[in-house]
Formats: C-alpha cells, sequence, structure tokens
C-alpha cells in the first residue's frame, strides 16, 4: 500500500541505541463502503497504528448534529514494529524531508508572475486615449 504525504496525520518517535523507531502513527483514508443494493458511501476514517495494535475510528454524527470521531474497529497483531517504509528525497530529519524542486517551482511562480505583470502593461499601453483638442 502507497501512502500520500498528505495522508501522515501524526506520528511519534522514539530513539534507542541511536536509532529512531515509529512508536505510533495515524493515517487519514477515505475507504468507500457498500450502501443499499446500489449505493456506495465515501466514509473518512483514521487509522491509529501502534506496535501490536491498529485501531480505526470513523467520523459520525450524533443526535445533536455535532460530527465525533468514535471508535470502529481494532485488532491485535503480532508486530514489534510499524512496517513504514518512508522514501526521502532531501531529508531534513526523521519523517520529515523537503520538496526536491522547491527551487524550480519558486522560479516557475517567478516567472509567471514577471509574465503577467508584462501582459498587464501590453494591455494597458495597447489602450488608445481618447485627446479631444
Amino acid at each position: 500500500m502507497t501512502l500520500n504525504p498528505r495522508q501522515v496525520i501524526g506520528w511519534k518517535s522514539e530513539t534507542k541505541g541511536g536509532k529512531t523507531f515509529l512508536t505510533e502513527l495515524r493515517v487519514k483514508e477515505v475507504i468507500t463502503v457498500d450502501g443499499n443494493d446500489f449505493g456506495q458511501t465515501k466514509v473518512e476514517q483514521i487509522r491509529h497504528i501502534m506496535p501490536r495494535k491498529v485501531v480505526i475510528y470513523r467520523r459520525n454524527k450524533g443526535a445533536n448534529g455535532y460530527e465525533a470521531w468514535v471508535l470502529h474497529e481494532e485488532w491485535q497483531t503480532s508486530r514489534d514494529d510499524i512496517p513504514l517504509v518512508t522514501l526521502y528525497t532531501k531529508r531534513t530529519g526523521f519523517m520529515r524531508g523537503s520538496p526536491p524542486l522547491l527551487n524550480l517551482a519558486n522560479l516557475n511562480i517567478k516567472h509567471w508572475q514577471s509574465q503577467s505583470e508584462q501582459d498587464n502593461i501590453l494591455h494597458v499601453a495597447r489602450v488608445p486615449l481618447l485627446v479631444a483638442y
């Protein structure tokens, strides 16, 4: 399963023996649940992964109209770790990195803004002025 970094909403880590490892991982997911005979519904859920345990919370609307995250399902696992492989492009810390093409993106924004200003200047300069004598 591949995770988008935007799905990871939080984590906790510990350092033991000079090695840092995850102790908790929270991932936001949107799943499709079968409804009646022909319908399907998209449901938001949070998967909370810990060593030897996984808990799933789903958003639920109460009788008073307020929404809250409630426990949907939980189970035990045999893993003593959290099975996550992180791919870093420019690592800045544990579970953190900076975009590899950030300089190119900033240059692209600079060119777009300059071109937009040039277009506006040409638009104003090309409009003839009404002169009355």
